[in-house]
């Protein structure tokens, strides 16, 4: 006598329950993402501040800017020593004045490049974290952005040489914490962060506008359509500078 197996399949309503279950795991997941990126913009608008708070504080407390105060060795005592700090030329500008601007870490006049010097003097004035004080002058000098790529302190002169990813507006003169992708490239290399990204930094700490305000948006000009930026394209297009004063 044969014993006749039956193979039961899956009902509806068990098919129902697994793909919900499925849709509450990928919504899970992009819900998890999107609080991800969140966190890493609030981080870095706030990484922003202490930068311009650490700027001022530097002023007050040694009477000169760092990375271009002439009397850094002997006025910070963490910076003896090794290659703790460098001098600046005392010029007023936090960068040499035969310098490059697109190679922050550039020399003249046998000095360090004060763009990597700036924050050097603000980490050995115990103002800002995240720097190694005993690295070679204009090397791995740079802060880590929460939000991606590096962070430099400097001055833009507000002239030709350094432009928006608009491609037709310059970028008013100041001092700004600048976003790179590498450790030595400038914010006109672009390609750090998406559209998006940067249009919620430039939305949570300034107006929103990628040409406007103190969050200037740089980089590709794919980034930003006239006052908007391109929020649907997913590519990596954008860096900003963030004047702080």
């Amino acid at each position: 006598m044969k014993t006749v197996t039956q193979e039961k399949g899956f009902t509806l309503v068990e098919l129902a329950i697994v793909m919900v279950i499925i849709g509450l795991l990928i919504g899970g997941i992009l819900k998890g993402q999107e609080l991800i990126k969140n966190a890493s913009v609030s981080a870095t608008a706030a990484q922003l501040k202490a930068f311009e708070a650490a700027y001022t504080t530097f002023i007050d407390v040694y009477g000169g800017k760092p990375g271009d105060l002439s009397t850094a060795t002997a006025k910070i005592q963490a910076c003896i020593g090794g290659n703790r700090c460098r001098n600046g030329d005392g010029n007023g500008w936090i960068w040499h004045a035969n310098s490059s601007m697109s190679n922050p870490g550039a020399t003249d006049e046998g000095v360090a490049g004060e763009l990597y010097q700036a924050l050097k003097h603000m980490a050995a004035a115990d103002l800002i974290g995240g720097i190694r004080l005993n690295t070679a002058p204009g090397t791995d000098a740079l802060i880590s952005a929460k939000i991606g790529g590096y962070l430099y302190l400097g001055d833009i002169l507000g002239n030709a040489s350094y432009h928006r990813g608009s491609g037709t507006a310059f970028t008013p003169a100041g001092i700004y914490v600048s976003q790179s992708l590498h450790q030595n490239a400038n914010p006109r290399s672009g390609r750090v962060n998406t559209p998006s990204e940067t249009a919620r930094l430039d939305r949570k700490i300034d107006d929103g506008v990628p040409g406007t305000g103190s969050l200037l948006a740089f980089g590709q000009e794919t980034c930003v359509n006239g006052r908007n930026y391109r929020e649907n394209n997913t590519e990596k297009l954008c860096a900003f500078g963030y004047k702080i004063r």
